[in-house]
């Protein structure tokens, strides 16, 4: 998020006496592989003033590819939003299992008004803990799920014209300063997307976000 940290500036020194864990045990293979394309280029913080790469981390698991879903609408895409949720197997799948992920907080509230009006029971997350025995699909923004996850995760609204947000981008200052927004945000939807541990559905409507245009394929 543009923090900048240090392990040695915090007074913890673990130079020569560290390990890097290249295993992952929550997400699948597949949507753990497609998180990470979403990185490509990106230098990664290894919080000890320097920099670290993501390959060589392989996931446990296994199972189905992300769901990559264009639509015509944002309309269209709050609707499959919901018969999304609906076709989970509910023997196995609780509604407090699945996360809905947005950027902004205006989407949080878009996304939580289409899935109410569709009967399926929302919980908006915003600060606290996440208390999973109140039923109910949980729905926040990608900054706040950090640490959470979820059985099954949709990211809706990553068009070019919604993700990275226009406001954000409007406030660059230069070219420098607008691709790093632009690292920042592909951090950010990597986060976002492994939340996931099962299910990813990634959904747009119109032109695709520039920043998965070029992966659609993988």
């Amino acid at each position: 998020y543009g923090r900048r940290a240090s392990m040695a500036g915090c007074g913890i020194n673990v130079r020569g006496r560290s390990r890097r864990l290249r295993l992952n045990y929550r997400t699948t293979q597949e949507i753990r592989s497609w998180a990470v394309s979403v990185l490509e280029g990106v230098s990664v913080d290894d919080l000890d003033e320097g920099s670290d790469t993501l390959k060589g981390y392989v996931s446990l698991l296994h199972g189905v590819s992300p769901e990559l879903v264009s639509c015509t609408s944002e309309v269209e895409e709050l609707k499959g939003v919901a018969a999304w949720v609906r076709s989970l197997p509910s023997e196995n799948v609780q509604l407090s299992d699945v996360g809905i992920l947005c950027a902004r907080r205006a989407d949080v509230d878009r996304v939580s008004t289409a899935l109410q009006a569709e009967g399926i029971e929302t919980v908006v997350l915003q600060a606290g803990a996440d208390d999973r025995s109140v039923p109910g699909v949980r729905i926040t923004t990608m900054h706040r799920a950090k640490g959470l996850e979820f059985f099954a995760v949709a990211i809706p609204f990553l068009s070019e014209a919604a993700f990275p947000p226009p406001g954000a981008l409007k406030s660059a200052v230069d070219a420098a300063d607008r691709e790093d927004i632009v690292i920042q945000h592909r951090s950010l939807l990597h986060v976002a997307a492994t939340r996931a541990k099962k299910a990813l559905r990634v959904s747009w409507s119109g032109t695709p976000t520039e920043l998965i245009s070029d992966r659609l394929q993988e």
